[in-house]
């Protein structure tokens, strides 16, 4: 990757490869207990933990070298692994049919981690994950022929530590979605859907850390689609 020409020429950043790489590794436990508490109404209980072991992440050595292309390299990210910790939590989903027509369904996920998945995070690597996660979606069939959903979405703020940004900590705001979208089937071949994401407004779901990231702000946005089948 490059950066702006200085008196000595354009400058440059570069990968170094580590023969001694491993992959990352994961080991994940999982119990769960699943009941229809009615013929229309089921619920779901999940309690996982997963543990993490050698999480690629990246060293700078900031070595200056001679470029091939000219100018300098100022910048070298070489590879390892760190151990990555553990990741945890309960999650709990319940489907409900209100009528033969309409539908609805919740999730939730409480997740928390230990110190050494704190350890293990950079602006390479990302953050760990967010406390709370929840959605809730809707759908309505008045006819076989149409269809329509709609969802809500939210995300919980992330955070990188002090300590992984080298710029203080730094988080990504919570944030809620809603995306509404309508389906026609003409026939059994042809299909035609119309779909609204976002539509609560312009928001940010990346993390800012300086002199590595910038915000990216997702926006509302409205597309279609036409399947046909044969």
């Amino acid at each position: 990757y490059g950066f702006p020409s200085g008196p000595g020429g354009p400058s440059y950043g570069g990968v170094v490869p580590n023969p001694n790489l491993k992959p990352d590794d994961m080991i994940a436990y999982e119990l769960g207990y699943r009941t229809d508490l009615t013929s229309r109404l089921s619920v779901d209980l999940a309690a996982f933990y997963n543990r993490y072991y050698q999480v690629v992440t990246f060293a700078e050595a900031f070595n200056s070298l001679p470029s091939p292309l000219g100018g300098q390299i100022i910048d070298q990210l070489v590879q390892f692994n760190t151990d990555g910790g553990s990741i945890y939590g309960v999650e709990l989903s319940a489907k409900w049919e209100i009528t033969h027509s309409l539908k609805a369904s919740l999730a939730y996920s409480y997740q928390d981690y230990d110190e050494a998945m704190i350890d293990s995070s950079d602006v390479y690597v990302g953050v760990p994950p967010p406390h709370n996660l929840f959605n809730t979606r809707l759908s309505f069939d008045p006819t076989p022929q149409f269809q329509f959903n709609t969802g809500f979405y939210f995300t919980d703020t992330t955070f990188l530590p002090a300590a992984a940004s080298a710029v203080g900590t730094t988080q990504t705001p919570a944030y809620v979605r809603w995306d509404l979208g309508a389906t026609w089937k003409p026939s059994p071949n042809w299909e035609v859907s119309v779909w609204g994401q976002d539509l609560e407004g312009r928001h940010q779901e990346t993390l800012v850390v300086q002199g590595a990231s910038t915000a990216t702000n997702v926006t509302p946005k409205v597309y279609g689609q036409i399947t046909a089948r044969y």
